[in-house]
């Protein structure tokens, strides 16, 4: 009896300790990442196969990519059963257009062969090749050995994809098997011994391990909100610092120190096909808002390249619902992002603008006067000091009404102030879900929908000389700062995190707000 009370409360304790472990770990994976890699490089991985089964002219999706978006870094799969239909006779005209529109544009392919790749349902091998599963292994590796040495000569591959997430038991596939893709990485290295070769594994569902052993270059992908029937809409409780736990994982375990973001969710997950749901359900998971915000976490997580997935959505969107917001955030999103300021108000921001160098000791300029101070009208956060969990999230909605009522001219009360504060909170949580922490894309998508402000830019890379030749044209600049190197004496203890600023003048070497 006492020996059996004594192994209880041992397994009492070892489920505790693993409980308190997992707390821990979780708070930890979810604590605030300020540091951004703003150079990572975006990417695309563009299907013809799926952008034709959602009616598109697939041709017209690629280019319009390649021309409006000015996409550069391209994910391209090569469909079995495209490319093969039958046995021993192969098709690659598909294949070839796509990398010939490329090369003339300078951008770079990611070519994803095998037998599992992307989209759904994932695998997509030819009927004859399923008689039996030697027909199908051979042939496989017949085939990766076709397509490299058929495309190895060209510039314009960049690195060989070796099949889609295969340790992920994910699609209408046959089981994982490690010997068989051990096989394929052989055959491709064989056909190709200079270009590295990808293996990628579920950003969420493993341990990356598997994969990243057998890499030159291991990819993830990344989902933040998925629909399963059992629970419906689920957003993953996960900040950066998961990925950035699994990438020193696979550096510890796997001798991997190359990853990417091969995969970056960019398009609703539903229940059942994308574009079967309404509109409605379709933004509950991907929108404007929520883009930025999922490249703005890729980017915290540090990988020095992050490939998106949806640009087939966006188009549809775009031709076939008249529903163009998607494609021009992309197009924003891809474009330079360092922009000059012509307009009369403008947002500008930089991740953690509080100093190395102080603020306040800006150099004068010859060109500019000493002196400036716009009249924007003065709101607190908290109009009537009733501090509540919605006002200390309340900066970033006070800076932009600033910014608002100095563009229509009109005087701010606490009463207004109060008012307009309320009515955004109530806008942000019904149309985004969320009103917290607002970085400053979402910021400027705010203004847009709920003032219908379309003149508003992020600026990064900035020098704090450019800040007063800014407000010297009489632009307000809103600044997302660390607010605890402020030195602000308002702030009680250390302050907020995280504050949001209007600088609205400069005297000598002087910001004013």
């Amino acid at each position: 009896m006492k020996i059996t009370k004594k192994i209880f409360k041992i397994l009492g304790i070892t489920i505790l300790v693993i409980i308190g472990l997992i707390i821990i770990m979780f708070g930890y994976f979810n604590l605030p990442v300020k540091k951004t890699n703003a150079e990572a490089m975006l990417g695309m991985t563009f299907s013809s196969k799926y952008a034709s089964s959602i009616g598109l002219d697939w041709k017209a999706n690629y280019i319009a990519m390649l021309d409006d978006l000015q996409i550069r870094k391209i994910r391209i799969p090569v469909y079995w059963d495209l490319v093969e239909e039958k046995k021993g006779e192969y098709n690659f005209a598909d294949v070839d257009w796509q990398l010939d529109e490329a090369r003339k544009r300078n951008a770079e392919i990611i070519l994803a062969v095998g037998q599992k790749t992307p989209r759904w349902p994932e695998c997509n091998i030819p009927g004859w090749a399923m008689e039996s599963d030697s027909i199908r292994k051979a042939n496989l590796l017949k085939l990766i050995d076709v397509v490299v040495r058929r495309y190895k000569s060209d510039s314009v591959v960049k690195y060989w994809q070796v099949e889609n997430e295969p340790f992920l038991r994910f699609g209408i596939c046959p089981a994982p098997d490690g010997d068989l893709l051990d096989s394929e990485i052989a055959t491709a290295k064989r056909a190709d011994d200079v270009r590295e070769i990808i293996v990628t594994d579920s950003g969420e569902l493993s341990l990356w391990i598997q994969a990243a052993k057998r890499a030159d270059v291991f990819g993830t992908t990344m989902y933040r909100t998925i629909w399963k029937k059992e629970v419906g809409y689920f957003e993953y409780p996960i900040g950066p610092r998961f990925f950035q736990f699994k990438n020193l994982l696979i550096k510890l375990f796997a001798h991997q120190k190359n990853a990417i973001v091969i995969e970056l969710q960019a398009e609703p997950w539903i229940g059942g096909s994308t574009t079967d749901g309404g509109l409605v359900e379709q933004f509950k998971s991907m929108n404007s808002v929520q883009l930025r915000d999922n490249v703005d976490y890729a980017k915290k997580v540090g990988f020095p390249e992050i490939y998106l997935w949806g640009v087939e959505w966006w188009y549809w969107l775009k031709v076939t619902q008249d529903h163009p917001e998607l494609w021009d955030t992309a197009r924003e999103l891809f474009g330079n992002n360092s922009i000059v300021v012509t307009d009369k108000k403008e947002i500008v921001t930089e991740e953690n603008i509080a100093p190395k160098e102080d603020v306040n000791e800006i150099k004068s300029d010859k060109n500019i006067p000493n002196k400036i101070s716009i009249k924007v009208p003065f709101t607190t956060q908290v109009p009537f000091a009733k501090w509540d969990a919605y006002h200390e999230e309340a900066c970033e909605e006070a800076s932009l009404i600033m910014l608002q009522y100095y563009a229509d001219k009109k005087s701010l009360t606490p009463s207004v102030a109060e008012k307009e504060i309320q009515k955004m909170i109530a806008y942000e949580i019904k149309n985004y879900g969320n009103y917290k922490d607002s970085n400053a894309q979402q910021i400027v998508q705010l203004a847009h929908d709920f003032y219908g402000l379309d003149n508003l830019k992020v600026v990064y890379d900035f020098s704090k000389e450019d800040l007063k030749k800014y407000l010297s044209l009489g632009n307000p600049i809103i600044v997302p700062a660390a607010g605890r190197l402020l030195g602000n004496p308002n702030f009680k203890a250390l302050g907020p995190l995280y504050h949001n600023l209007v600088l609205i003048g400069y005297d000598g070497n002087k910001i004013i707000t």
